[in-house]
C-alpha cells in the first residue's frame, strides 16, 4: 500500500516487500521463541505452540534466513541501508527484552517500540522512494493503528492472565480503554486535516483504509464478550492488516 505512493502507479519492489514480509514472520517467531527460554513466563496457548513445535520452527527460521539473504542481492541499496538500521534496532529490542525479567518497567515499552520499528520497515522501506509530508503524516497514522492493535492485545490479555506485567497493566484497565478509543479519535482529526493536503485519490484510498483499520480495532474492543473467548480478538486484531488488500490491487 506504501510502496505505491504517491499516486497508486508506482512500482513496487517484489523483493524488498518479500523480505520484509518474511522478517515480519522471523521476528514474532524470534520473540516467541526467546520468550520460552525464561522459565517463569505465563505460558498462553501460542508460546506453548511455538515451545512444542520449536525445532521445527528453528528450521524454518534458518531456511528464511537463507532466502532473504539471497533476495538481498535483488533490492535497491538505499533499501539495504535502511533495513540495517532497522536491523541493528530489532536486534537490540530481542537482546533487551530476551535479558530483562517480567518485572522490569522496559516490558511496559515493549507495544509502543514495537509499533515504532514495525512502522519503520513498513512504511519506512516505501518511503524511501517519494518522501514529502502526506507520506509522513499516513505512516504516522499507520503507527498510531499499530499501537493501538497491541495496546488491545495487551489489554485482552490482562484479561485472561491478571499476573501479567504489561502495558495494559501499568496504565490500568480503564486508562488503556480511553487510550484506544482515543487513538481512534486523533485519527479522525488527523484525516480530517489530511483531506485538505493529500493530492490524489490513492492517497485518500490510504486515509479511508487507515480509518476503516482502526475502527474496525474499535469494534473488537467493543464487542469483547464475542472476541474475548477463543482469542479471536488476535485473528480479528491482525487480521485488521489485511485491509489494505482492498486497494493495493487498484
Amino acid at each position: 500500500m506504501f510502496w505505491k505512493l504517491p499516486s497508486g502507479h508506482e512500482q513496487i519492489s517484489t523483493s524488498s516487500v518479500t523480505i520484509l514480509g518474511i522478517t515480519v514472520w522471523l521476528i514474532y517467531v524470534l520473540d516467541r521463541l526467546l520468550d520460552n527460554q525464561k522459565g517463569y513466563l505465563i505460558f498462553t496457548e501460542r508460546h506453548l505452540f511455538h515451545q512444542s513445535n520449536q525445532r521445527i520452527l528453528w528450521f524454518f527460521v534458518m531456511i528464511c534466513t537463507c532466502v532473504c539473504a539471497g533476495l538481498l542481492l535483488f533490492i535497491p541499496f538505499d533499501i539495504i541501508k535502511f533495513g540495517i538500521v532497522i536491523a541493528l534496532m530489532t536486534g537490540f529490542y530481542l537482546l533487551v527484552v530476551n535479558q530483562v525479567s517480567s518485572e522490569n518497567s522496559f516490558q511496559h515499552y515493549k507495544e509502543p517500540l514495537t509499533a515504532f520499528v514495525y512502522t519503520g520497515a513498513v512504511w519506512g522501506t516505501a518511503s524511501l522512494h517519494h518522501f514529502d509530508f502526506p507520506t509522513v503524516l499516513l505512516g504516522f497514522i499507520f503507527m498510531l493503528i499499530a499501537f493501538q492493535n497491541l495496546l488491545i492485545f495487551s489489554f485482552f490479555e490482562l484479561n485472561n492472565f491478571p499476573e501479567i506485567n504489561n502495558l495494559a497493566k501499568f496504565l490500568g484497565k480503564k486508562s488503556s480503554k480511553y487510550i484506544i478509543f482515543g487513538i481512534f479519535l486523533v485519527i479522525i482529526i488527523l484525516g480530517s486535516f489530511s483531506f485538505v493536503i493529500l493530492n490524489n485519490s490513492y492517497q485518500y484510498s490510504v486515509l479511508f483504509v487507515e480509518i476503516l483499520m482502526s475502527f474496525s480495532l474499535i469494534l473488537i474492543i467493543y464487542f469483547r464478550d464475542f472476541t474475548l473467548p477463543y482469542d479471536r480478538f488476535r485473528w480479528l486484531g491482525d487480521g485488521v492488516f489485511l485491509l489494505p488488500l482492498l486497494i493495493i490491487f487498484v
